[in-house]
Parts: structure tokens; C-alpha cells; sequence
């Protein structure tokens, strides 16, 4: 993006409506990644101009035509610099992130919400469970987002959040405060080291799943997220492998495992070829979740 001349642009812009449509021509017109719970120039657009002079994202016909202060022009202007100057993704220059009709807060401390699971949560599990979950366990939680949407669809549920990261599970605290959720209990934790051996009805989790080369091919907005949420080893599985080994031990007799791969699905069927994978069925053939029950995650010791 060419420099800008504050003082010309903050000029001519007076609306939203006008600052909107600059907005978006910029984004357009740009070599940003979408790909962090936004998939649009347009979307991004109002995220940004909406959050800075604090109007709801449904807004109306009229309030386009709402003037902005030269302060709130120039608070836009400088995010729309970061976004496409430094590739910084927008749900950390607004300092939220709108995921499934949910607002969580978020920095550069936790990934920015995107996770399929939370498909599969909204449609309450159908499919894969008979009965209202009593106890659900979030693995690698990150800002708590998939926890707070269980603690919406199951308000009776006990719902434990864990993560290695502490930095992570003050974020999530601030998200569990906002949406004023008392079901819900966070644990530091590396996978299941710290966890008491309760039985869990669901395990979700969306753990690192990145292999290092991938990590290196990846659009630069991906560079500002935690490496901790995203990288795994050379080939991916370290913390899937390690999941699927001892999640059983963690789940009720009827427990299942829900659990985010990426692009891994390949990797994963040659490693355990006599695993009967379920594959939730999503709009977006790139998303791969598998569901096991505890009976067919109970793998002979010759696995480990």
C-alpha cells in the first residue's frame, strides 16, 4: 500500500458509509490473507470501521450516513495500516474476534478462533451422543471459545478448559468473565499430565497440528499467532499420536473424542489403518475433525 496522506483522506471521509467503501477498496485491492475467522474483504472492512466508532455490526441504512470524528478516521487508518502494511490479521488490531455469532477477546497470546469443533457444537453433537453431556473436557482451549459456545448449548454441563500455556488461560479467564460463565473450570496443563483421572462424556480439542515445513509456507498473518497453539513436529502427530493413545483413559464408557487434524487426514489413516474414524461432515472439504468412541480408542499396548 502506497503512503497515505492522513490529513487528504481524514478530509474527504466524513461518513461511515465513505470511510466503509475506502476501506474496502484497500482490502480488496491488497495481497492480505484472509483466513482468521474472516473470510472477506468486506467483512474485515466493517469489523474494523464498526469497532473503532462503536456501532453494532447489524447496523442500518442510516447510521451510514453517521459522521466520524477525525480521531476515529485516524484510528481506522492506522489499523488498516497494520493490516495490510504489516499483515497484522484483524481480529488483533480490533481486539476481538466474532465467531459463531459469539465476541471473544483476543492478542497475539492465543490463536484467533476458527475451530470446525464449534459446527459441531452449535448442532449440540448430533449424531454422536444419545444424552446431554454431564462433564465435557476442552484440550488445548487457547482463548476458551469452544468451551464458552459448550457452556451456551449445555448450561448444566461441568466443563473443564485446559491449556500448557498460562499467558492462554488469562485470556480465556477474561472471555469466561465477559460471557459470565460459572460452569466452566480452567487447568494448566500439558495435554492430560495435570488432569485428575475424572471421566469425561466429550473430549474436544483442537491441539497443534502444523508441521514445521508447512509452518514455513504458511500466509505471514500466521507468524503473529503463538507458534505454542499452531506447531507441532516434523511431521504433525506429536500431539494428535498422543491424544488418540491416552484419551480413553479420560472418558466415560459412552465417551467419545472429538479432535481437529487439518491437513493431516492422509497421515493419520496410515498411522492407525484399523482406527474407524468418524469424519464430521463440514461445507468446507479442507475440515477435518474425527470422532472416536472410548471402546475404539482403546488401542492394544503393542500402539505405544
Amino acid at each position: 500500500m502506497k503512503n497515505i496522506n492522513l490529513k487528504e483522506v481524514i478530509q474527504r471521509l466524513s461518513t461511515v458509509q465513505d470511510i466503509l467503501r475506502w476501506v474496502f477498496s484497500k482490502l480488496s485491492s491488497s495481497n492480505v490473507f484472509f483466513g482468521h475467522g474472516i473470510d472477506n474483504a468486506w467483512e474485515e472492512s466493517l469489523q474494523l470501521v464498526l469497532s473503532v466508532v462503536n456501532l453494532p455490526f447489524e447496523f442500518s441504512k442510516e447510521m451510514q450516513k453517521t459522521k466520524i470524528t477525525k480521531n476515529e478516521c485516524y484510528q481506522i487508518l492506522k489499523g488498516i495500516n497494520k493490516r495490510i502494511k504489516q499483515r497484522v490479521p484483524m481480529p488483533y488490531i480490533i481486539g476481538k474476534s466474532l465467531f459463531y455469532g459469539y465476541e471473544f477477546y483476543v492478542d497475539q497470546n492465543v490463536l484467533i478462533p476458527r475451530s470446525s469443533i464449534a459446527e459441531t457444537i452449535i448442532n449440540k453433537f448430533n449424531k454422536y451422543i444419545n444424552k446431554k453431556p454431564n462433564y465435557i473436557l476442552d484440550l488445548c482451549t487457547g482463548s476458551g471459545c469452544l468451551a464458552i459456545i459448550c457452556s451456551y448449548l449445555f448450561p448444566n454441563s461441568v466443563i473443564e478448559a485446559s491449556d500448557i500455556s498460562k499467558k492462554a488461560l488469562k485470556i480465556a479467564k477474561i472471555n469466561i468473565l465477559k460471557h459470565k460463565k460459572i460452569n466452566i473450570k480452567l487447568i494448566n496443563s500439558n495435554l492430560f499430565n495435570n488432569l485428575s483421572l475424572k471421566r469425561y462424556n466429550i473430549i474436544i480439542t483442537n491441539p497443534p497440528y502444523v508441521d514445521k515445513s508447512e509452518f514455513k509456507r504458511l500466509p505471514n498473518e500466521y507468524y503473529y499467532e503463538p507458534p505454542l497453539g499452531l506447531v507441532a513436529n516434523e511431521n504433525g502427530l506429536e500431539f494428535i499420536n498422543k491424544i488418540i493413545y491416552y484419551s480413553y483413559k479420560y472418558l466415560t464408557d459412552d465417551g467419545i473424542l472429538i479432535c481437529e487434524i487439518g491437513n493431516n487426514k492422509k497421515k493419520i489413516l496410515e498411522y492407525f489403518p484399523d482406527l474407524p474414524f468418524q469424519w464430521v461432515e463440514f461445507k468446507n472439504p479442507h475440515c477435518n475433525v474425527f470422532v472416536l468412541t472410548k471402546k475404539q480408542l482403546m488401542i492394544p499396548d503393542m500402539f505405544f
